[in-house]
């Protein structure tokens, strides 16, 4: 039966449980109160029991099963603190795992009145990994982000992503692989919202780099462009391409290489949908040249033309080529 009974100052109770695993109290309704004190669990044999074990009831209240408040005064100690010990560990430090359709986040962190230098999580590690750090794996279908960042006005000084690499290492930044066919694209850009001042992608280039800035390498044979640009009517005060060459170099601005027998052109220009005032190429200077404007070079022998032009009888009124 239930007896009560009070512990008078410094006094100590013992109670030898029958059994791990078992209830040696058992208290049917009230609150359990420590003033100035701890509670510290601690075991010896092992077991698959829970430590600490809570289970809610099926009620609408809004109470949360665990409630730490650290007060006012600068804390240095953690709010909850997980140490693994020296042995190989293969349990998860925090799983949660959701058994019903619940609409609350797995975890929610609001950091409304902390320092401007507190952040939401810190991932770090010394050892070298083989696995990922953090590892993301979802199920799609419904429309949901993997991961989703959305930037307000008021982190107009911050960027949505920062990646700093301070290590001399061999390994991508960012690596995208994709391991079935997806028709996705890899990255995708939308700046229809965007000020007129804003870029899609702004690279900027080590100052004696013997490397490609960007290296674009196809490998298709079904007529895919390894670069397509589609520049609408609403785009006509700018050119699709524009280089601005501002140092005196002695490098040609566009090079185009042949590695094998391609019997591609080099530079092909379809002008059939263009308006009867379009050129296929224009050249001018302001600068008294003494080396030609254009300047061909070919090695003869096999009976092809340097320069061939073919007008056809639709071209009747105009001259093949004028000299002025």
């Amino acid at each position: 039966a239930a007896v009560d009974f009070s512990i008078a100052e410094n006094g100590l109770l013992v109670i030898a449980g029958t059994a791990l695993g078992t209830d040696s109290i058992t208290l049917a309704l009230g609150d359990i109160t420590v003033t100035d004190g701890n509670v510290n669990i601690i075991t010896v044999t092992a077991s698959a029991e829970d430590l600490l074990d809570i289970t809610r009831g099926n009620s609408a209240t809004n109470g949360h099963g665990i409630d730490v408040q650290m007060g006012t005064a600068a804390v240095a100690g953690n709010a909850l603190n997980i140490g693994f010990g020296a042995g190989a560990a293969t349990g998860n430090g925090i799983a949660m795992t959701f058994a019903g359709a619940a609409t609350g986040d797995a975890i929610n962190i609001v950091l409304d009145n902390t320092a401007v230098g507190a952040q939401a999580l810190v991932v770090s590690t010394a050892v070298a990994h083989t696995s990922p750090t953090v590892s993301l794996t979802t199920v799609g279908g419904a429309g949901g982000h993997v991961i989703q960042i959305a930037s307000t006005s008021a982190s107009a000084t911050g960027h949505g992503i920062v990646i700093t690499e301070t290590g001399a290492v061999a390994n991508n930044l960012i690596r995208l692989a994709y391991a079935g066919a997806n028709t996705g694209d890899a990255i995708s850009v939308t700046m229809t919202n965007a000020a007129v001042t804003a870029k899609a992608l702004v690279v900027v280039g080590v100052a004696s780099s013997t490397a490609a800035l960007v290296d674009l390498t196809g490998s298709g044979a079904d007529g895919g462009n390894i670069i397509g640009i589609a520049s609408t009517a609403a785009h006509a005060g700018a050119s699709p391409i524009q280089i601005v060459e501002s140092g005196v170099v002695a490098n040609s601005l566009i090079e185009i290489s042949y590695g094998g027998a391609s019997t591609g052109d080099a530079i092909s220009v379809v002008l059939n949908g263009a308006g009867a005032g379009a050129q296929a190429l224009v050249v001018s200077s302001n600068v008294v040249h003494t080396s030609p404007t254009i300047s061909l070079t070919t090695v003869s022998g096999a009976g092809g033309d340097t320069i061939s032009i073919a007008s056809t009888s639709a071209h009747a009124t105009a001259s093949p080529l004028k000299i002025v």
